[in-house]
């Protein structure tokens, strides 16, 4: 179960993905406009796979001493007809750079995992490779940018019935499946990897590197953190990331977790992949909960994501003075919503 998956769900203040003295590093290279959608290679429909719909939405968040903040998300939605994939992709920038490390690999890495040899053959393989491969170019590009700022990276690979997900840091893929009485529950596609998680702590200490949370003025336990053996930088909220070449010095990796599954349409409804802009104050059941709920209620996929964008961001406000920047994607299986249901969200 991912960290903040459970229902007893820890309060723990947000605060940066990297502390700084700078308070506006978080997004400060430039504006961005409020939301924006991903890039496909084809037009929609130009694959066959069990998503039968799928829409998402990147929304840039808010902090009153940072009014030009940038959207540091990226979103990608990308059919590839020559493979048969669908790729679905988050990335939660963060740093002085954040955007540019994600927008980089939002445009540069989806050609590359597509024209890998073995994109075909062996998934897991075309992911890492091409992954890395993004990230060292991006890396060369941005010539020491880097040094501070990093993305997290959540994708999944839908081709048929299978599905491949990649994960590195704390972007987030659940499932809703269906439950015998008719309810829908939430099953954990990818892993939260922090920095006091199994095996990825072990790996820091290792390194050379601590893990430990700072505690604010108020008393609250901000979330724990990797920073150098002999010095308090760079306090990154996460095990793996792309970029953050520092914090990598201290046993951070930025290789993905990969899982394998055959989708069963007939368990499982329907997919939500997000930042943590979404997943901070909600649980993964809430969200399948709500997502179910508004299916329920007739409404169309596309009003859905922004609900759920709308739900986080209020709860964002109700316990920070911030609102991160939120990325969600939902993807519908087969024969979700049931016929009546689809009916009533045509209909309006």
């Amino acid at each position: 179960m991912a960290a903040n998956a459970k229902e007893g769900i820890g309060r723990q203040r947000k605060r940066l993905s990297v502390v700084s003295g700078n308070s506006l590093i978080d997004g400060l290279a430039a504006a961005a406009i409020e939301d924006s959608a991903g890039g496909a290679e084809n037009a929609k429909g130009s694959t066959q796979t069990c998503i039968v719909e799928y829409n998402g939405k990147s929304k840039k968040g808010y902090a009153p001493y940072n009014p030009k903040k940038a959207n540091q998300d990226s979103l990608v939605m990308w059919e590839d007809a020559a493979s048969n994939s669908l790729l679905l992709c988050v990335m939660d920038g963060h740093g002085e750079f954040g955007d540019k490390v994600s927008q980089d690999l939002k445009k540069n890495w989806p050609p590359l995992l597509f024209g890998h040899p073995d994109i075909m053959t062996d998934v897991p393989k075309a992911i890492t490779e091409s992954l890395n491969t993004a990230e060292q170019n991006m890396l060369k590009k941005m010539a020491g940018n880097a040094d501070f700022s990093g993305t997290t990276f959540v994708c999944v690979l839908i081709r048929g019935n299978e599905l491949w997900s990649g994960n590195v840091g704390d972007s987030r893929c659940t499932a809703g499946d269906r439950a015998e009485d008719g309810s829908f529950v939430f099953r954990t596609i990818t892993e939260d990897q922090k920095p006091d998680s199994p095996g990825e702590k072990e790996r820091i200490l290792a390194a050379g590197g601590r893990v430990f949370a700072v505690q604010y003025d108020d008393g609250i336990d901000g979330p724990q953190r990797v920073w150098l053996g002999n010095m308090d930088i760079p306090g990154l909220a996460m095990a793996r990331s792309l970029g953050d070449t520092i914090a990598h010095s201290a046993g951070v990796i930025s290789e993905p977790v990969i899982t394998y599954e055959v989708l069963d349409p007939e368990k499982t409804a329907f997919l939500c992949i997000a930042s943590d802009g979404l997943w901070e104050f909600m649980t993964d059941q809430d969200v399948i909960s709500q997502t179910a709920a508004a299916v329920s209620e007739g409404k169309q996929l596309r009003p859905i994501v922004d609900e759920l964008i709308n739900t986080s961001n209020n709860l964002w406000l109700k316990e920070e003075e911030v609102i991160d920047d939120t990325t969600v994607c939902l993807a519908w299986l087969t024969g979700y919503p049931p016929a009546d249901e689809a009916a009533a969200a045509d209909a309006s």
